[in-house]
């Protein structure tokens, strides 16, 4: 069971960005937020386990939100990690399979399977999943939206665990669309409508509203290119319809789901700066722009540069502006970079000033 509240609950891919991203976070930062991981094989591994072993290195003994990643499509079913991966879609004996792979660290907060499962089968997966106390999550996604939502429902109301988080993940939509964000809204609202008259437990429920609009394109950007980020303004149009639930932010840290497979081409140079409600891209090829061009630039644009969030993703950008083999010299890097100052940063969204805080690391001999 979690010792602390949340505040803060970023969904993360296992891609070496952001495992990189949070590996480089203070202590401090990760003690302000509790990520939401999707399972897929780590690079090179030989058990899917090593996921796990992966995504506790780098957010070390503290418990996490944890899902299984659908957007990953494992093609080579002969290799041990991808087998085991698919095995935890089975379905059958209410997802068994899953059950029995979460036991594996009392660190992790199961999301509840919910495809194909009658109300019998969710609660008997509650129960399996909720051995030792553990708190339960059910993450209800806009793409997959699934059609058994009355079961799930009455599913929940018969659960006796004391906390149950309710992840509502909207997916992406374009940061320059206001009619799908509009649309986005709304189905938010028809949710939470849903979810407080439709269940009846005595648990204490917590609503995490989730999307992202993190940009997919880059390639007409050129200059410096600001991106509006309005997550924080839906969230906090949303707060207000119930009072009977607990409303947590999240986001994708400035991500997007695993694209499909496809050859990818190298990206051309450029730094991206994430601040508490914006994305700012700083790219140039017309005038060929180097990794080293863009950080400078950046850091000289009135308005844009802080440079004192203390965020290890900051330092690498001044470094690169120094000289790129000392800071961001792969898109890569890049975006590590851009997501470990974006937790930093909506970890500590309400800190009037971040460079007040004590980010200084206990000493271990």
């Amino acid at each position: 069971m979690l010792s602390k509240a949340i505040s803060y609950v970023p969904t993360l891919t296992l891609r070496p960005s952001e495992v990189k991203a949070m590996e480089f976070l203070h202590n401090i930062t990760k003690d302000n937020m509790t990520p939401c991981f999707l399972l897929a094989p780590w690079l090179n591994s030989s058990t899917l386990y090593r996921s796990i072993e992966k995504i506790e290195e780098v957010y070390q003994q503290r418990h996490y939100f944890l899902d299984i990643d659908y957007d990953y499509t494992a093609v080579k079913l002969d290799l041990k990690p991808q087998k085991e991966f698919s095995s935890l879609k089975d379905s059958s004996n209410s997802f068994s399979n899953w059950v029995e792979f979460i036991e594996q660290s009392k660190w992790i907060i199961p999301c509840v399977q919910l495809h194909e499962q009658s109300e019998k089968d969710i609660c008997e997966q509650i129960r399996g999943c909720g051995n030792g106390g553990r708190d339960l999550c059910i993450r209800i996604s806009r793409n997959y939206s699934p059609s058994n939502t009355n079961e799930i429902y009455r599913a929940i109301s018969h659960s006796n665990s004391a906390n149950i988080y309710i992840i509502l993940e909207g997916g992406w939509v374009p940061y320059f669309s206001h009619h799908e964000i509009a649309a986005l809204e709304s189905w938010f609202r028809g949710k939470i409508h849903e979810l407080v008259h439709g269940i009846d437990t005595d648990s204490n429920i917590s609503i995490i509203i989730s999307y992202t609009s993190a940009p997919k394109e880059f390639a007409l950007m050129r200059g410096i290119t600001r991106i509006p980020l309005e997550n924080r303004t839906v969230y906090e149009s949303l707060k207000p319809l119930s009072n009977q639930v607990n409303f947590i932010y999240g986001d994708w840290g400035s991500t997007c789901a695993r694209p499909p497979r496809r050859v990818l081409r190298s990206p051309w140079p450029r730094i991206d700066y994430p601040t508490s409600d914006s994305l700012y891209i700083a790219r140039n090829k017309e005038e060929g722009w180097t990794f080293q061009d863009a950080a400078a630039k950046l850091m000289e644009r009135d308005g844009v540069w802080g440079g004192d969030s203390g965020a290890w993703g900051e330092e690498m950008i001044r470094n690169t502006a120094f000289h790129e083999e000392l800071g961001i010299n792969t898109s890569p890097k890049n975006v590590a970079a851009r997501i470990n100052i974006h937790l930093h940063r909506q970890a500590f969204y309400d800190e009037p000033d971040l460079g007040a805080l004590d980010l200084e690391e206990d000493w271990v001999d």
